[in-house]
């Protein structure tokens, strides 16, 4: 859990790179009860079951980019122009974007009376989407990443979903901006 030095209950393990169009990241989650409800692209999916968040902000700009994607591919796209104006209805109306998900899942999606093994997920967005108001990305450009998931499951000890998070927060929250790690992007 973010905030605590509590290990979670079910692993991950998170990939990223990137080249001269992309930003890929991509997520193995061990998870014994796989849940992903909300069956559309752009809704509020932490709300929904399973999430893996990703988190990009420019260093030498306010805003940033909240990225989702979940067991059944489902994705959302929010971008906020700074957290001043986080949780105002115009930050969650639907973004364009050209990110891309896949997700394959080893157990059943819904289905709590069984025992799953994970998932993994594939996560794509377009450098163009992420550079489109003048930022620059690249290995001599500043960025931050911060990846959350949410993890809900019969066979969790907790209340609500086992919440963690890459890097490790001060506090459950994962809008802490100056708590991202800085993103180094090698050739």
């Amino acid at each position: 859990m973010p905030g605590t030095n509590a290990k979670p209950q079910e692993s991950s393990q998170i990939l990223a790179a990137g080249d001269d169009k992309y930003f890929y990241l991509a997520g193995t989650f061990l998870d014994s009860d796989i849940v992903a409800e909300g069956l559309e692209d752009g809704l509020h999916q932490y709300q929904f079951g399973d999430v893996c968040e990703l988190f990009l902000k420019p260093v030498d700009y306010s805003w940033y980019w909240e990225l989702y994607g979940t067991p059944l591919g489902q994705k959302t796209t929010f971008w906020f122009p700074g957290q001043g104006r986080l949780g105002l209805p115009s930050s969650f109306e639907k973004y364009s974007s050209g990110l891309k998900v896949a997700a394959i899942n080893r157990g059943t999606v819904n289905e709590w009376q069984d025992y799953d093994e994970g998932w993994t997920i594939e996560m794509t967005i377009p450098i163009k989407d992420l550079t489109a108001r003048g930022e620059k990305f690249g290995s001599d450009s500043g960025w931050r990443i911060h990846i959350g998931r949410y993890n809900y499951s019969r066979y969790l000890e907790n209340k609500g979903p086992e919440l963690s998070a890459f890097p490790k927060l001060s506090r459950t929250d994962f809008h802490l901006l100056n708590e991202y790690a800085v993103l180094k992007l090698q050739r």
